[in-house]
Order: C-alpha cells, then sequence, then structure tokens
C-alpha cells in the first residue's frame, strides 16, 4: 500500500524504528527541541529529516541490502559531502538530512559507498569492499570485512597532524589527532590541512595528501602515494614502493627500498635515491633548482628545469636532464659520461676515474687521483688537479687547467696542440692528419700519430717519438731523446744544447749536435757517428757500429758486430756482452760485460782490456797493455811478440792463471819470475814483459803455465 508517513517527535515520544521498505511512499520526520535518536531500516524509498534544536542522532541500518551509497564528490584529492544517500538495494531512493549532528551507517553485505556529513559520525562498511568516506568532524570508519578504502580528508584543518596507518588494518584501528578512528581498512587515503603533519605509512595501500605545512610524511610496507603539496615537506618512500610528489615548496624526499618514482615538482628540493640495486628508483626534481643524489642505488635521475645538481656513486646511475633546462653539475665518484643536456662534471674521491663530455661547452673538473678527461665535441674546460691526468682534446676551443706540482699529465689530442705556458708535460698527437707538438721548458714526452709530424720540444729533457710518417723533430735545449722509426725521419738539434740520444729501429746516421744512437729491434741494421764524441749502441742482430771523428764509445752484443773506425779518430772504447776481438780495428779499448764467460782480444795497439763477473781470457796481443780479469777465474793469455803488459788484478783466490806457453814452450823456467817491490815481474824473451800488480811471487810460480 502507498502513503505518506510524516510526523514531528521529540525525546519524550517513542517511537519505533522507521521501516522502509519497497512498497513504501516517502516519509518525513521532524525533531522537537530536545536530543533525539532515530534509527531508519532501509529497503527502499524517499525519506528527509529535518532535525530540530536537539542534539540529534540518526542511525541508518542498510545491512539487508546489497548496495549503499552516500552519493560524494571528488576533486584533486579533497571530498565533498552531499547530504544524501542514494542506490539503497539498486533503486533509486533519496534521503535528505538537515541538522543532523550523528549519523551512523550499517552498511550492506555487498560494496558501499558511504560517506559522513558535518558532525561526529560512524561508518560501518559491514561485508563486502566497501568506501568510507569522512569530510568533516570527528567520525568513526570502520570497513568491516572485505578490502575496503578509508577516505579522509581534513584539507580545512589547521591542526598538526600526526598519523600512525600501520593500524589501519586492524580491529582497534588507528586515531588521528582531531579523534577520528580508521579501522579494519586495507586502503587508507588521507588528506590533512594546513598544520605541520606527520604521517607513518602502514602495510595498507595508501595516498596520503599533506597539504599546507612544512610536513613529514613516510611511506611503510604497503605501496604508497603521497603529495607533499604545500610547504617545506620531508617525503620518506616505503618499501613496496610507490609515487613521490614534493608540491610546491623546498621538498626533501628519500627514496625507498621498494621502486619509486619521485617527482619534486615546484621549489627547490634535494631528492636522494636508495643503496637497493635490484630495483630502478626515478627521482626527478621538476621545477627550481634541485640536488639529487643517487643514493648508491639503481636510479634515474632527471632535474629537469632549473640549474640542478646531481651526486652520482654508482655506475648503474643516470641522468636525463632534459635539454635547455638550465646550468647542471654533475658530482661523481665513479667515472660518468656527460649527455648532451649536461653542463659541468665534478670528480670526486681520490679513485682513478675517468670523465667525458657532450656536445655542449663542458667543464669538467677531476679528482686526486689519475684521471682521463674527455671534454666531447664542445669547446670544452678541463680540470685535472692532482693525479697524472690525461686530457682528450679535439676542439681549437679546449682548454686545460693544470698547476704546478699535480702529477704528470698527458694531452691527447687530434689537432695541433702547444704545451706552452701550460703546467703539462707530455703530448700525443692522434689521428692520420700532419700535425704540429710544441712542448714548454717541462721534460716532455711528444708522440706523433700515423702521419708526417713536427714535434718541437722546446727547453727541458724531452723525447721525442715522431711514429709512423716522415717526422720532423726538434730538440732544443736540454738532454733529449729520439725515436726515429723511418729512414725519413728527421732530427734537428742545436749546439750546446745537452746530451742527446736517438734510438733507431733503422739505419741511422746522427746528424751535428747528437751524441748517442742506440739501434732497438732485431734486424741487420747500422748505425754512424759524427764529429763529436759518440756512444753507438748495436741491438740483438749483426750491426756495423761506425763512430768516425772523436773519443767514440761501442756497446756490441754478439760476435757478428763490426765496430769500424780509423786511425787517428779519436781513442774508442768497447764494451761487450759477448766474446770480441780489437784484431783488424782501430779501436784501443775494451771492456766485457755481464757474467757469462767471454773472451777479449786486443790488437797491435796499447789496449786496456776488462774482464767481466765470469771466467774470462784475456790476450792483450802486441804493444803495451793493461789488461784486468775482473771476478772469476780468468786466464791471462800472452803470445809471441806480446809486449810490456800489465796485470792488475792478479788473485790466486779466484785461481787466475798467467800463460806464457808461447814463449816457454811447456819449460819451467823460474828464474824468469822475480819479486820487484810490491808487484812481479816476468821476464819474456825478444823484450817482452809481463807486471803483475801488487803480487806474490810464490803465488804468480804456482799459477802461470809453463
Amino acid at each position: 500500500m502507498n502513503h505518506t508517513w510524516q510526523d514531528e517527535f521529540d525525546e519524550q515520544d517513542v517511537i519505533k524504528p522507521l521501516v522502509l521498505r519497497e512498497d513504501s511512499a516517502d516519509a518525513a520526520i521532524t525533531s522537537g527541541a530536545d536530543d533525539n535518536l532515530l534509527t531508519v531500516n532501509y529497503a527502499e524509498g524517499e525519506f528527509t529529516w529535518s532535525a530540530g534544536i536537539g542534539e540529534d542522532t540518526l542511525v541508518i541500518d542498510a545491512s539487508a541490502v546489497s548496495d549503499v551509497i552516500l552519493m560524494h564528490t571528488s576533486s584533486g584529492g579533497s571530498f565533498y559531502s552531499a547530504p544524501w544517500i542514494e542506490k539503497l538495494n539498486g533503486g533509486g531512493a533519496q534521503s535528505n538530512f538537515y541538522g543532523v549532528e550523528h549519523l551512523v551507517v550499517y552498511g550492506g553485505n555487498s560494496g558501499d559507498v558511504l560517506s559522513d556529513l558535518a558532525g561526529t559520525d560512524s561508518l560501518f562498511g559491514g561485508g563486502g569492499g566497501d568506501s568510507l568516506f569522512s569530510i568533516a568532524g570527528v567520525d568513526v570508519l570502520d570497513g568491516g570485512e572485505g578490502f575496503d578504502s578509508a577516505y579522509v580528508s581534513r584539507s580545512q584543518s589547521a591542526l598538526n597532524f600526526f598519523a600512525d596507518l600501520a593500524q589501519a588494518e586492524t580491529a582497534s584501528g588507528i586515531i588521528l589527532t582531531d579523534g577520528t578512528v580508521v579501522k579494519n581498512a586495507e586502503y587508507v587515503s588521507l588528506l590533512t590541512g594546513s598544520g605541520a603533519d606527520t604521517v607513518l605509512g602502514g602495510s595498507e595501500q595508501s595516498d596520503i595528501y599533506a597539504g599546507g605545512g612544512n610536513d613529514s610524511i613516510s611511506g611503510g610496507t604497503g605501496y604508497v602515494q603521497i603529495w607533499g603539496d604545500d610547504g617545506n615537506d620531508t617525503i620518506h618512500g616505503g618499501t613496496n614502493g610507490g609515487n613521490l610528489y614534493g608540491g610546491i615548496g623546498n621538498d626533501l624526499i628519500y627514496a625507498g627500498i621498494g621502486p619509486d618514482a619521485i617527482e619534486a615538482e615546484e621549489g627547490n628540493d634535494t631528492v636522494i635515491g636508495n643503496g637497493n640495486l635490484t630495483t630502478v628508483h626515478q627521482l626527478g626534481g621538476g621545477e627550481g633548482d634541485d640536488v639529487l643524489y643517487g643514493g648508491g642505488g639503481w636510479s634515474s635521475l632527471g632535474g629537469h628545469e632549473g640549474n640542478d645538481t646531481y651526486y652520482i656513486d654508482n655506475l648503474s646511475q643516470t641522468i636525463n636532464d632534459g635539454l635547455n633546462s638550465g646550468k647542471d653539475v654533475v658530482y661523481s665518484s665513479v667515472s660518468f659520461t656527460l649527455n648532451n643536456d649536461l653542463e659541468d662534471l665534478i670528480l670526486t674521491g681520490s679513485s682513478n676515474l675517468n670523465g667525458t663530455g657532450g656536445s655542449l661547452a663542458n667543464k669538467i673538473t677531476g679528482n686526486a687521483g689519475n684521471n682521463s678527461l674527455n671534454g666531447g665535441s664542445g669547446a670544452d674546460t678541463l680540470t685535472g688537479g692532482l693525479g697524472d691526468d690525461t686530457y682528450l682534446i679535439d676542439n681549437v676551443g679546449d682548454k686545460i687547467v693544470e698547476s704546478s706540482g699535480q702529477g704528470t699529465d698527458t694531452v691527447a689530442s687530434a689537432m695541433s696542440f702547444s704545451l706552452s705556458g701550460k703546467q703539462l708535460e707530455n703530448l700525443t698527437l692522434t689521428g692520420s692528419a700532419a700535425l704540429t707538438a710544441t712542448g714548454n721548458s717541462l721534460a716532455n714526452v711528444l708522440a706523433g700519430n700515423s702521419g708526417n709530424n713536427t714535434l718541437d720540444a722546446g727547453a727541458g729533457n724531452d723525447h721525442l717519438d715522431g711514429k709512423s710518417g716522415a717526422d720532423t723533430m726538434i730538440g732544443g735545449s736540454g738532454n733529449d731523446t729520439y725515436i726515429v722509426d723511418s729512414s725519413n725521419d728527421a732530427i734537428t738539434e742545436f749546439a750546446g744544447g745537452g746530451a742527446d740520444f736517438v734510438n733507431a729501429s733503422v739505419t741511422y746516421s746522427l746528424s751535428a749536435d747528437l751524441e748517442v744512437v742506440i739501434l732497438t729491434g732485431s734486424a741487420a741494421v747500422n748505425a754512424t757517428g759524427n764529429a763529436g764524441n759518440n756512444t753507438l749502441t748495436g741491438n740483438a742482430g749483426n750491426n756495423i757500429l761506425t763512430g768516425g771523428l772523436g773519443n767514440d764509445t761501442y756497446y756490441v752484443q754478439n760476435i757478428g758486430d763490426n765496430v769500424v773506425e780509423l786511425a787517428g779518430e779519436g781513442k774508442d772504447q768497447i764494451f761487450s756482452t759477448a766474446t770480441y776481438t780489437l784484431y783488424g780495428r782501430v779501436v784501443e779499448n775494451l771492456t766485457l760485460t755481464g757474467t757469462s764467460a767471454a773472451n777479449a782480444t786486443g790488437n797491435s795497439l796499447s789496449n786496456a782490456l776488462t774482464g767481466n763477473d765470469g771466467a774470462n781470457i784475456i790476450n792483450g796481443m802486441g804493444n803495451k797493455d793493461v789488461l784486468t780479469g775482473g771476478l772469476g777465474a780468468d786466464i791471462f793469455l800472452f803470445t809471441a811478440g806480446s809486449g810490456l803488459d800489465t796485470i792488475t788484478d792478479f788473485s790466486i783466490a779466484q785461481n787466475d792463471t798467467i800463460n806464457i806457453n808461447a814463449y816457454t814452450g811447456g819449460a819451467m823456467t823460474p828464474a824468469m819470475v822475480s819479486q820487484t817491490g810490491l808487484n812481479v815481474v816476468i821476464t819474456l824473451s825478444s823484450g817482452n814483459a809481463i807486471t803483475v800488480n801488487g803480487a806474490i811471487q810464490a803465488d804468480v810460480l804456482a799459477q802461470i803455465v809453463w
């Protein structure tokens, strides 16, 4: 039966619960001046409550129906309640409430949507996955069974809220600062007001809107989304990942353990990554001059607009700042390469790191270690600092800054380059173009490329290596070393320019004002000196060494080496690691080197023959020779016409022997041996004699080979 139920009551009235069934007509009730309680059991129908002066409580029990929706709207994280309920049990019922101070709603057994009024309200979701909204007042939100969501908005509040969401899923729940209780909720959305709020996340999924004020928000073990909104907020991500937004203000945001996506948004913000190496964090600065720390973990950093500062400490960290988004600087404790939207790089610590620029005009600064700095294609400024640094140059606008005492530094240049005026030691040309490398007053190492280069060392003790190509090398003052690998290489030295060395892997003749040539490799190549006092050293092959004028010194390594000297070309010395003879050569002195057994043979000149640390046979041949055996059991051999020779270091302890068989034919003739002062003299036939310095007659007699 359809009818209209309308009445007015106050506290003295006893009214049974009003039941609105499917066939019920509209119901309208007005309370009096006292405090009243009305319970409505809903089935379907329209109901209007007009409260009086008293403090009235309305209880709506919709547990018998399947769906309850309390009308509400939401926008931008704020929730606005409308004072009516619709959709009870799938119908289009509508209930209007005016002046109700306490609303108690019991939801149905399915997914309900319940919202409070302005007073102190209680919303019970019951069964199913419910959504409970608290917009104002001091409310109780109880999700009941199922996966329930609680939405609490206190955007107009100035309270300093504290909320620990860890208990939101439990039956006891959490109590917010204003007294609102949230329990049995598996998802919580909290919007605070203008106060300085502290919110701690729990194990449930949550969305936290901090509102105004300088807030402190921390995620828990559940997935969390946090909006800092206005104010200078401090935000900590949780352990299960989420999205963190700073909003307006200068915010401090820490990534949690889980994979967080952070966007600091407006303000000069600081974003700090986490040390987790298994999941990647997205660290975004947004607008403003932001500071972003990689935090030791796997992170992708992007400051975006503004002049941003990055701190990198792991090779897995990357930066995507965006083109034309301010002037940015990167501090890195690992090797790092700037992309094309970053300007400056500063390496930190003392490890040996590499710093590489992009297409912009970069400033790259090394640390205390040995750095390799490459500015990229722009006009870059490279500052190495302490350590032995290497600079890669590819633009005429590139600049290098080094100070005295900051290590031995090297420039690798794809264009002509000068070290003049710079505290740089070494320069290597790269590529294949014909380039010029210019040194300074320091001890430089200049190296060419595969082209025809000019290396001009200047003052200092320099090392010049043209590499392949027909190179021109200019040493200047100082003791310079040249590497020659082509017969077309040319060396220019100046008079008084120091003692200079040439290391040649090809046949080479010393030009004027060069002193030393050293043959390298194992090829049978030759070396020729000039009019000065030269040193010529052979290689592992059979070499022809020609000293020319001057007092020349030769170093030979095998018996096949041929030393060529002519009469009147000075007093010359040979050092040999192998058996060697002066016979047929106009050379005066021969010294054996090393420890292997080897022999030294003189010529008709007055020779000085010296053995090594092994067992040697020393034969002076004719004239007045000075013979020194050195260590080892040496044999001093005298052939016919040996001349007037002197042995300087005869030792019976080393088992040295004196062989004069060429004069005695094996007949012992002790009378030939006499003690003369501190020396022993052996008188041979035909005016030949041997003086043994510092010897005893008996020792000499014991060691003579007759």
